[in-house]
């Protein structure tokens, strides 16, 4: 997970800039971090343990 953190910073950085200058508000950017995490959490909510593991 941890590998995932720096190049996940960098994109957002870039992406957020990228938005901001595409239409001027950051508006669109936390919509897509408030999309994100939704998925993510509906994701990690999915997972289940193996069977037979504690």
């Amino acid at each position: 997970m941890s590998l995932a953190v720096g190049p996940g910073e960098a994109i957002g950085a870039w992406a957020g800039g990228a938005i901001y200058d595409a239409t001027g508000s950051y508006l669109g950017g936390f919509g897509f971090v408030v999309l994100a995490l939704g998925l993510g959490a509906t994701l990690m909510w999915r997972v289940r343990q193996p069977a037979g593991s504690t």
